[in-house]
């Protein structure tokens, strides 16, 4: 009983060293969750590539891919012409992805952020497709917003485990909901 209980003890380490192991090479194969990866995924593949990345089962768990879509603004452009509505909930997710993958990798700076910035502008622009009203809004109304949100270069970097995980409003929010809401494009255009 006793060289029993001595023999686990003595291969316990063994074993738990290559539960680990095989744990880590399940983590492995995600990718490596650096910088270039990040980039990759959030600044250089094509929307539609991250969007069948973002909803796959197989999407690399190392990073943080919660999204609250545009937060609190609309999450699409009210009906165009032909009726139809334009989703902008994929430009919004990867633009979360953007920012708190940023927020992690210790990476959110200015360059950074105007980078996820652009492309969140650049992708509402091309969901827009030919809509002239819709692509008008994603460059002088919802872009401007987004670049006017700046933080002190203190807080770049802070992580909030919480962040995603509830809405908040602001009151730069309340103005794009009015502007979208209650104004005729052509209105807004001519005050920039």
């Amino acid at each position: 009983m006793i060289s029993q209980l001595l023999t686990t003890l003595f291969l316990l380490p063994t074993t738990l060293a290559s539960v680990i192991s095989l744990n880590t090479d399940l983590t492995t194969a995600d990718g490596p969750c650096d910088f270039p990866t990040f980039s990759n995924l959030a600044f250089t593949i094509p929307l539609s590539e991250w969007q069948k990345t973002f909803q796959s089962n197989t999407r690399p768990a190392c990073f943080e891919w919660c999204s609250d879509a545009c937060s609190s603004s609309p999450d699409s452009y009210p009906a165009t012409k032909n009726g139809d509505k334009v989703s902008f909930k994929p430009v919004c997710a990867r633009h979360d992805f953007s920012y708190r993958n940023l927020k992690r990798l210790g990476q959110f700076n200015e360059v950074n952020k105007k980078i996820a910035d652009q492309r969140l502008r650049d992708g509402m622009v091309e969901a827009c497709g030919k809509h002239e009203t819709c692509v008008e809004a994603a460059k002088h109304i919802y872009y401007p917003v987004v670049r006017k949100w700046n933080r002190p270069e203190a807080e770049h970097n802070k992580w909030d485990e919480k962040e995603g995980k509830h809405r908040e409003r602001r009151s730069d929010v309340k103005q794009i909901n009015q502007n979208i809401h209650h104004k005729s494009i052509s209105q807004i255009i001519m005050f920039h």
